[in-house]
């Protein structure tokens, strides 16, 4: 559990206090897996040898030629290439050295990082104004005084500083950007027009000013929720209703508002967000056209979040998306929480009495008609869905059909991509009433307990077009398709598609897809291959896949539409 020992600084080394906590950090140290793992002596001898090397930073391949040096691969299972891997991965956790199998960062090790992180990251995260001011300062000041300027006021580092403050990490420079990205001491961010030109633009949230003093209001009616941390999810979880202020079980780490901040920038900047205005404890953003401000509060150690849009659901659902981020990358412990006012309403300046847990008031919905307690007050199914009806989920399928269908394969980034779409899309207008664009996920439309493949097909029937997304990642997994083969439910899709394209024409619907190869993830690769030159087309089975085939005509004739003659030829 979470651990405090009061620490009196005029003592020093005599207070009871520092020794009661390295006791205690040596106990669980002890306690820890990976000090209790034995491990083969080739390791140790390997570990050895790499110690002794000069080099700051070494690639995996050095490490495994000096490994089969030493004797490795102890294991034949595991084979040269995963034991070293292993092997740095061990000694990552015991602090020896620092190894990261991301994929921008599995290719290099650290092997003296206070050495290497500590000076290049103290280049950029420091005081650079008044008697701080450095060298390098100066002569930024001169050459690039716009960039310059970005960086000590907004926090914006600009990759033109980078040549002269990391003059003497010149080879590290990859590795030291994709680490501060890693602790979240920066944030990548989107910008077409220096992108185009070889320029970066990052954010780093601890150089942001301490408050904004140019911030626009609020309109009267934004909405307010808060995101509620904890490392005990079982006590936060017992209560619907806690107090906004004397709430014992939350915890709100040094660093995570930070953290999260720099990921809701780059959504915003990903779907298209307004300029946004960033301070370290507070941030007018949008994504999408959605605004909201969103603020730390240290003493009632949560976040809130106001909403100056007509799709609050979407602000809350997309932050608390990326506050569980957070939380996996480097929180594990911790949990999120999601609260709004007890009154559903809040005016812009107000505080709450206190604060309902959303997602278990929507877990009790079959009870609502019996219902719900929150604290003295008894609230009937009419009065939660009117108080809190801005809060909770519109799921199911659409009767009036969708604007656009979404097709994807399942994975880390066909989905991403389909979720800033549908973040960019969701909320726009259309037409001279305005009307907002309906789109069709499958992840917020499909209902459990109904058959998925009829929910679909029927909501592309009435949808007016299909964006299916045709990747590398997609693609490969048609490859072992047979005649045979069971029903591949986004083969499905696409034939369908074809077949209600061939029937209503391209006046009532269309087909639009979005095609991209190979995601670049490593330090120097291409961002985004070309589809058409990684052969995974020409590798395509030519066969009929006649399960899906059989599935769409029996849905078309059921509905009274003639399938195409193509149909029974359609092959993968």
């Amino acid at each position: 559990g979470l651990c405090f020992f009061p620490v009196d600084n005029t003592i020093g080394q005599s207070d009871p206090a520092i020794g009661a906590a390295l006791r205690t950090v040596e106990r669980v140290a002890k306690n820890a897996d990976y000090i209790q793992h034995e491990v083969p002596l080739a390791w140790l001898g390997l570990y050895d040898r790499i110690r002794e090397d000069p080099r700051l930073c070494i690639s995996v391949d050095d490490v495994k030629v000096i490994a089969s040096e030493c004797g490795l691969p102890v294991s034949r299972r595991l084979g040269l290439d995963k034991e070293t891997r292993s092997m740095l991965t061990f000694f990552n956790k015991l602090g020896k050295l620092m190894y990261h199998q991301d994929p921008s960062l599995s290719e290099v090790a650290v092997l003296r990082p206070v050495e290497l992180l500590i000076p290049a990251f103290t280049k950029i995260i420091r005081e650079h104004k008044g008697l701080h001011e450095s060298e390098e300062a100066v002569a930024l000041s001169k050459q690039h005084p716009a960039e310059w300027r970005d960086l000590i006021d907004g926090g914006m580092l600009d990759t033109v500083l980078l040549k002269v403050l990391w003059k003497d990490f010149d080879q590290h420079r990859a590795v030291l950007l994709q680490l501060m990205h890693k602790f979240g001491l920066s944030v990548p961010l989107f910008d077409s027009t220096g992108s185009a030109k070889g320029k970066e633009v990052f954010l780093v949230p601890s150089l942001l000013e301490e408050n904004l003093s140019h911030m626009e209001d609020l309109p009267e009616d934004s909405l307010s929720f808060f995101l509620v941390f904890s490392i005990d999810a079982e006590a936060m979880d017992r209560e619907l209703m806690v107090g906004f202020k004397d709430d014992v079980n939350r915890f709100l780490p040094v660093g995570l508002f930070s953290r999260l901040l720099g990921k809701s920038v780059a959504w915003s900047q990903a779907t298209r967000g307004k300029r946004p205005l960033l301070s370290k404890h507070r941030a007018d953003l949008s994504f999408g056209i959605h605004r909201f401000v969103i603020e730390e509060l240290p003493g009632e150690r949560c976040i809130r979040v106001r909403v100056a849009s007509q799709a609050p659901k979407n602000i809350m659902t997309r932050l608390e998306m990326l506050a569980g981020h957070v939380i996996r990358e480097c929180m594990p412990r911790l949990s999120c929480f999601v609260m709004v006012p007890c009154t559903g309403r809040l005016g812009v300046r107000e505080e709450p009495s206190h604060l309902v847990n959303i997602a278990k008031l929507v877990a009790r919905k079959p009870t609502w008609s019996d219902g719900v307690w929150l604290g003295s007050e008894c609230l009937e199914e009419g009065q939660i869905q009117k108080r809190f009806d801005m809060w909770l989920p519109s799921m199911g399928l659409r009767e009036d059909g969708y604007d656009v269908f979404f097709s994807y394969r399942q994975g880390k980034v066909d989905s991403s991509i389909v979720e800033m779409l549908c973040d960019s899309l969701t909320w726009q207008s259309l037409g001279e009433r305005r009307r907002r664009v309906e789109v069709f996920w499958d992840r917020i439309r499909l209902e459990t307990g109904k058959f998925f493949d009829l929910s679909f097909m029927e909501a592309m029937l009435k949808s007016s077009g299909v964006t299916p997304i045709v990747s590398l990642e997609a693609l490969k997994r048609m490859q072992g398709i047979k005649a045979e083969s069971p029903i591949d439910n986004v083969l499905l899709e696409w034939v369908l598609a074809l077949e209600i394209h061939e029937a209503l024409g391209n006046d009532r619907f269309f087909i639009l897809p979005i095609m991209f190869g190979r995601i670049g993830s490593r330090i120097g690769e291409d961002p985004i291959s070309n589809l058409f030159e990684e052969g995974v087309i020409d590798n395509l089975p030519d066969v009929v896949p006649l399960a899906t085939v059989e599935r769409v005509r029996e849905f078309l004739e059921d509905r009274g539409i003639t399938p195409s003659a193509r149909l029974g030829r359609r092959t993968v």
